[in-house]
This record gives structure tokens, C-alpha cells and sequence, in this order.
């Protein structure tokens, strides 16, 4: 079976960003790399974005570990 392709539009819809935030992200290289060239617009794979969801989230859970590790730093800190 083959994977679907996906456009920046479907991108958007399926990550629930603007289709503004998906050309922005891409450009900035917080996207995949493309797998194809939708006729100068980038394309992927599905399986590629699963991927960069996945990644994304587990990024955004390890921030939020550090970002309450800081704060019970900085909480012990202020009460000595």
C-alpha cells in the first residue's frame, strides 16, 4: 500500500495549526524535510508527519518536565 500524501494544507488541518504557522514552521525547518515537490510546494508523506507529531509531543512533554524542575528549583531556592 502506498503512504498518502500530504500537503501543507492537510498538514495544518491535521496537526490542528494555521496553514500560516505550517509555511513558517517549514521555512524555519521546524517541519520535516519534504519527501516530494507538489508542483513547488512541499509535500509529505504521512508516515513522515506521524513521526514529527510523535517527536513534537514527546519534545513538548520533556519541556514541560524541565520547565516544573526549574520552578521547584527556583522555589527551594526562595524559601532558604
Amino acid at each position: 500500500m502506498r503512504d498518502q500524501i500530504l500537503d501543507s494544507q492537510a498538514v495544518a488541518d491535521m496537526v490542528g495549526l494555521t496553514l500560516s504557522t505550517i509555511h513558517t514552521y517549514n521555512h524555519l525547518r521546524k517541519m520535516p524535510t519534504p519527501d516530494v515537490d507538489l508542483g513547488g510546494n512541499p509535500g509529505w508523506y504521512k508516515t513522515t508527519i506521524d513521526r514529527w507529531i510523535k517527536d513534537r509531543e514527546a519534545d513538548a512533554e520533556h519541556e514541560r518536565k524541565a520547565k516544573a524542575d526549574r520552578a521547584a528549583r527556583r522555589d527551594r531556592y526562595r524559601k532558604t
